[in-house]
């Protein structure tokens, strides 16, 4: 099928400071982005071509919050991902934020100790609440007090090794 030329992009006519502001408008997930082991949904924008995928994609990654979901404590998904985004975003890449780091189906010990070997390193970040902040809160779980005090710990012991 030809494309005749009436079928070109108009948004690509624009300056690079508006096509920015449509970009950041458009790609603003106001959720953030969910990573799981499945994958992630990418907004349509980003499908329309070439150059405003290239254009697009860095600001989709560092203007909204990333939640990588890992089941059983399983960090591979948050290696994979973060791969992914070193190319694109180099030095920008920095700290990747971990929400909801596990879901519970069976908790896998060698995986949890991994990752909180990557957090005494500095080199992940998962998003936890400290036990003493869950204190009366109504979404209070006993899985969410267990992982706090295990994070509270680990900030302590960077200080000691």
């Amino acid at each position: 099928m030809s494309i005749s030329q009436d079928d070109h992009c108009h948004l690509l006519e624009l300056p690079p400071e508006l096509r920015n502001r449509i970009h950041r408008f458009t790609l603003h997930e106001g959720d953030g982005i969910d990573v799981t082991a499945q994958g992630y949904t990418r907004p349509a924008l980003l499908a329309t071509c070439h150059r405003v995928r290239n254009e697009a994609l860095s600001l989709l990654y560092l203007e909204n919050d990333i939640k990588v979901i890992m089941n059983d404590f399983g960090i591979s998904v948050y290696y994979r991902f973060r791969q992914s985004l070193r190319a694109l975003l180099g030095e920008h890449l920095g700290v990747m934020r971990i929400e909801n780091f596990c879901t519970s189906r069976q908790p896998n010990w060698a995986s949890l100790l991994e990752l909180l070997e990557l957090f005494h390193g500095r080199k992940v970040q998962p998003r936890y609440t400290s036990p003493m902040e869950l204190v009366g809160k109504a979404n209070n779980t006993m899985e969410k007090m267990v992982m706090g005090g295990l994070f509270d710990m680990v900030e302590e012991l960077r200080s000691v090794a």
